[in-house]
């Protein structure tokens, strides 16, 4: 419910994460919000205020007072409310942890309730910020499933006729709407795309990835989602919940991932690195968060 009279404020933070300065990495917008204005902060405004700042996502966070370190939150892209988000989780660790009044000193460890999952946070070496989500495995989309014409034909738009499909796969059923695409490019960096030929598709996200010519990193990725007012995706968590188990399956790297990690690369035109390590069924990735402004939302 959307309050254009009587007007109070609540405090936002705004972070990049995955980021080594101010122009790097993936930005999200964090709102702090009381107990007591949830009711009067609800979707529908949470989503106005995330239109307006225009942000990859907004997470709002609101504490459990009675259980130090949980809080309940909800992301929102600027059209849309996602179920999900890695990077907005890492700037909302982020900025916790630096607020004693919200995080004492002493807690490690936080714990974000969302809609469908529970998101972990922990402080790491560096001052950097680690997140567990679950692993994703793909499912290779076969010549008999109707979709997989339709993205055929949308990634030769997307894409050109030029760049070649190496795999196609879709996530599982809590990432159903990705699709994970190896792609045949020598520059994936580089590489021209048409955002709106892929909304074409049956599928909101897409993560492109190849193998790294640089062995610092393990591969490299761009991942776009216009239908939710993203055309590119800075630096995307969740996207790396598929691509570390692919690449690690394909390239023989399990070992290494399971035990000290890997390094990725998303080369969007922010770029930003990732540590990738699995434990059991979740993936944890490890980045820098660096703070961009704070101050108030007025609702």
């Amino acid at each position: 419910m959307i309050h254009p009279t009587t007007r109070e404020s609540v405090p936002f933070a705004h972070l990049a994460a995955f980021a080594e300065d101010i122009a790097s990495g993936n930005p999200a917008l964090v709102v702090f919000l009381p107990p007591e204005l949830v009711s009067r902060v609800d979707g529908t405004t949470q989503q106005a205020i995330a239109a307006n700042f225009a942000q990859p996502m907004a997470a709002f966070v609101v504490p459990r007072l009675a259980q130090a370190g949980v809080f309940d939150v909800r992301f929102f892209t600027p059209t849309r409310e996602s179920a999900i988000c890695g990077h907005a989780t890492l700037c909302a660790a982020a900025a916790l942890f630096a607020d004693a009044a919200r995080v004492p000193p002493g807690v490690e460890e936080l714990r974000f309730e969302g809609k469908t999952a529970t998101l972990f946070a922990r402080k790491a070496e560096g001052g950097r910020i680690e997140i567990a989500l679950g692993a994703g495995e793909v499912t290779e989309l076969t010549e008999d499933d109707p979709r997989t014409a339709q993205l055929r034909v949308t990634l030769k738009k997307a894409l050109g006729e030029s760049v070649g499909v190496v795999y196609a796969g879709t996530g599982p059923p809590h990432l159903a709407r990705y699709t994970l695409i190896e792609i045949d490019t020598s520059d994936l960096a580089s590489l021209e795309v048409d955002t709106q030929a892929l909304r074409q598709s049956p599928f909101g996200m897409y993560i492109f990835t190849t193998r790294s010519k640089d062995p610092k990193y393990a591969f490299l990725s761009r991942v776009f989602d216009p239908a939710a007012g993203i055309p590119e995706d800075p630096v995307c968590g969740s996207a790396h919940t598929l691509l570390a188990p692919y690449w690690a399956a394909k390239d023989g790297f399990d070992t290494k991932l399971d035990s000290e990690g890997i390094l990725a690369h998303q080369v969007s035109s922010r770029g930003g690195e990732l540590k990738v390590s699995r434990d059991g069924g979740l993936i944890k990735l490890t980045g820098k968060v660096v703070t961009l402004a704070k101050g108030e939302v007025f609702v």
